[in-house]
């Protein structure tokens, strides 16, 4: 996969689960409040499964990721998507002074801001820990050409 199109999916992918994700949740909320019967086994399944399959897909895309870790651009973005998902996630903390949101899905991605912001943050921990690990030791050689150790 080429650099710039992982770029894409590593930032569009997280925000589109977020936003879809939240959609689920308050059109099964809906459901339920009209029949409360009509929850069957098959959507209660749906509702394990479908984060189940997010967390795959995002941490897939973080394990992706080690193969872009030696390039400085992939820092920069992963520091600019932490730095937004962690100020949208300390948002609500200032909602006395913002209007609050109005509709139920804006309540819930604001309540889901905050794992997005760990994820990003984690991913760049995970990337910096992984590069000082993969790189070799350096090791001083010898008048004789061989390794001290």
């Amino acid at each position: 996969m080429k650099k710039i199109l992982f770029y894409l999916a590593f930032t569009i992918v997280p925000a589109l689960s977020i936003y879809f994700y939240n959609v689920y949740l308050v059109s099964i909320e809906n459901l339920f409040l009209e029949d409360p019967l009509a929850i069957t086994s098959s959507i209660r399944i749906v509702n394990i499964l479908f984060p189940l399959v997010i967390a795959l897909i995002l941490i897939f895309l973080s394990l992706y990721s080690l193969n872009f870790s030696n390039s400085k651009s992939f820092y920069i973005i992963l520091t600019f998507c932490f730095i937004v998902y962690l100020a949208l996630s300390i948002l609500p903390l200032f909602l006395n002074m913002l209007s609050l949101p109005t509709t139920v899905e804006a309540v819930y991605i604001i309540n889901e801001l905050p794992w997005y912001a760990g994820y990003y943050g984690g991913t760049l921990l995970f990337a910096i820990v992984y590069n000082k690990i993969s790189k070799p030791s350096f090791k001083k050689k010898n008048k004789d050409g061989g390794h001290f150790f």
